[in-house]
Formats: C-alpha cells, structure tokens, sequence
C-alpha cells in the first residue's frame, strides 16, 4: 500500500521514471491479486495515473507498450493491466 501514498503525495500524479510508473501499478495489481482492493479500486487507481499524458507515454506509446513496462510488469501483470485498463 506505500504506492498510494507516491501517487497521492505527487503533484498532479505526474511521476518522474518510467521505472517508478511501472513499480507503482505493479504494486496495484499486486493489491488486486492479494484482494486488498478490490477491482473498481484497482481501474480507479491504474486510471487516475493514465490519465495523465506524462505518465501514459511512459507505459504506452502509439499502440504498444514500452519496453521498460513489460519487463517490470511480466506476462500475468501485463494481462490483468489489460483487464483494469482499456483506453
């Protein structure tokens, strides 16, 4: 849960690395797996940090996902980013 507090406690949910951004929602997902949040949280949460442009390029660009993103996410986290976020 310490990731909510990163995400709140920025500005704007502007985070500085693609790294950070990736480590943030891997932690996300690792909540929804665990059933700490539940999966209306775990869209709210994932959304509120896509919807800004300077955190989405940093997972997404044009249609594919980075490269940093799917190295830190994995196979079973990218699936279930894929089932909490649909843009």
């Amino acid at each position: 849960m310490l990731y909510l507090n990163k995400v709140i406690n920025v500005k704007g949910l502007i985070i500085v690395g693609s790294k950070e951004v990736a480590s943030i929602i891997k932690g996300i997902i690792d909540d929804y797996w665990a059933k700490d949040i539940d999966k209306y949280q775990a869209t709210q949460k994932i959304e509120e940090i896509m919807r800004q442009r300077e955190n989405r390029v940093k997972i997404i660009r044009g249609t594919e996902k980075t490269s940093v993103f799917i190295r830190i996410m994995g196979v079973r986290r990218l699936s279930t980013f894929d089932e909490l976020y649909s843009n």
